[in-house]
């Protein structure tokens, strides 16, 4: 008897277990497919119910970040995509998206984040870009000497 209450106790356990999972992925990929209809109030929304669930992923801070720029969140955008940094997840498109969010408001911010996008993933063309049309623009508010 005690053996069978002992994997009755199992089984529930992880279909616990498997229900919280379940759930999470549920809502990552709702979450995931509202952003890309363009639907990112609600994106933003459902990101926050997975940071609540787990605060350690990356992910969700990077989604909601992503929701909050297309929203013009800047600041908050700014904090998930830190927050992601510090959690290691996609560092170079995180630096890369902060610049993008400095860009013509404070180019020499933007400079350092292209940087840090460019020294993380040196391959991507489009961090280099970025780069080198920030750099212009100081160069010719004169803001820096080449």
């Amino acid at each position: 008897m005690r053996i069978l209450l002992f994997f009755l106790g199992l089984m529930l356990s992880s279909c616990q277990y498997s229900s919280s999972r379940d759930k999470k992925e549920v809502l990552e990929e709702k979450a995931y497919r509202l952003a890309v209809e363009g639907r990112h109030s609600v994106s933003a929304s459902i990101y926050n119910e997975l940071i609540k669930m787990d605060s350690s992923n990356g992910a969700y801070y990077f989604g909601r970040a992503d929701s909050y720029l297309m929203l013009l969140k800047l600041n908050e955008s700014t904090k998930d995509y830190l927050k992601a940094i510090e959690l290691n997840y996609l560092k170079g498109s995180c630096y890369f998206n902060l610049g993008l969010i400095n860009c013509y408001t404070d180019d020499s911010t933007a400079l350092d984040y292209f940087k840090k996008a460019i020294e993380i993933e040196p391959k991507m063309d489009k961090y280099r870009l970025e780069y080198e049309e920030c750099l212009e623009r100081l160069k010719v508010s004169k803001k820096i000497t080449p």
